[in-house]
């Protein structure tokens, strides 16, 4: 019987073993891939609220996992106009990132077992029962609280709610040897159809550069042509991968349709559906949530309050969230300068956040 089990291990499900085994709970993370894994996702680290949690649970980034140090963001739009968002943001491989805080974790005293997917969960009085196919063979454990970490398809919350099927979006990436021959140090973000999506990120990777986002495939081509005519010198991609990326969870929880916690499972970042709606940045909501998921399981490890205790704390995080939901809702209503200009203040009220 474990006190926590943590499924996950990105940054929520890192950041939520270290604080709960540093709490002295018996602590259990569950990663299904073998670590380190590799994540789509840009990599960067956006914002305060990424950030400011980061450096308070694990220190700095160490150089070494760092691939450059960026000075923010252009928004393009081609035929309307650009607008820099300048926040020095460093931007790394996920799976670097990631293996860096789990690591931390472990050096608390978590439990980490990778090549362990979670088949199926059931709750109980007592806890929960896991069922997991870890490498290769079946196994079942039992937990007193389960915080879910894993993601925007997260087999947490299908155990959760087994009759619904809440909307997810897909993320498809490409990596390109060399250069876009755009302004070096800032990171691209292109509205190849004059409006607010589909949008395609261009990040600096290694000696090359990624090109990903969701709903890249319909407009991927059009981009392709304006960095051509950039002198970009066009190649194939070396190679290409993607994932569920968001869960659209956030109108059914405001209608009451769902909700991140029941009894002793808590869902965090990604699995609850909490990203910033305009940039789909979550290192920062998942690593807030998971730190307020663990601590409400500290404070209520096996008496059926963590839920309750959970969703008091998410309040202001959610009242956050919504400011930037009504927010998109203005963007969509804007067309043109004026609608480079809304984005841009929302990217930047993105930021300051935390």
């Amino acid at each position: 019987m474990y006190d926590v089990v943590v499924v996950g291990a990105g940054p929520g499900g890192a950041v939520a073993g270290k604080r709960c085994a540093e709490r002295g709970l018996r602590t259990l993370v569950l990663e299904k891939r073998r670590l380190p894994r590799e994540k789509v996702c840009s990599g960067l680290v956006l914002g305060r609220l990424a950030g400011n949690l980061i450096a308070q649970e694990f220190g700095p980034i160490p150089e070494e996992i760092v691939l450059r140090h960026m000075d923010g963001i252009v928004l393009w739009m081609p035929g309307i106009g650009e607008r820099r968002v300048a926040w020095p943001t460093p931007i790394t491989w996920r799976k670097d990132l990631d293996y860096w805080m789990v690591q931390a974790a472990q050096a608390t005293g978590a439990e980490v077992w990778d090549d362990a997917l979670l088949r199926k969960i059931t709750p109980s009085e007592a806890g929960s029962t896991l069922s997991l196919r870890r490498d290769g063979a079946e196994q079942d454990i039992e937990a007193r609280c389960v915080i879910g970490a894993d993601g925007a398809y997260s087999t947490v919350r299908r155990g959760m709610y087994p009759d619904e099927e809440f909307v997810t979006s897909a993320a498809y990436r490409e990596w390109y040897p060399g250069s876009p021959h755009l302004d070096d140090g800032w990171v691209y973000v292109v509205f190849p159809m004059g409006e607010y999506r589909p949008n395609v990120w261009l990040c600096p990777k290694d000696d090359g550069f990624t090109f990903e986002g969701a709903g890249v495939k319909p407009v991927g081509g059009r981009v392709r042509a304006l960095l051509r005519d950039a002198g970009w010198t066009e190649t194939a991609p070396q190679w290409r991968d993607g994932c569920v990326s968001r869960a659209i969870l956030f109108e059914h929880l405001e209608a009451g349709r769902f909700t991140p916690a029941r009894g002793n499972i808590l869902l965090v970042g990604d699995a609850a559906g909490f990203q910033f709606p305009i940039s789909g940045e979550g290192i920062g909501t998942s690593l807030e949530s998971a730190l307020l998921a663990a601590d409400a399981v500290v404070a209520h490890s096996g008496t059926g309050a963590a839920a309750e205790a959970y969703l008091a704390a998410i309040e202001p995080l959610l009242g956050t969230l919504r400011e930037c939901y009504a927010e998109v809702a203005a963007v969509r209503a804007q067309t043109g300068e004026a609608l480079l200009d809304a984005i841009a203040a929302a990217f930047l009220h993105s930021f300051e956040v935390g």
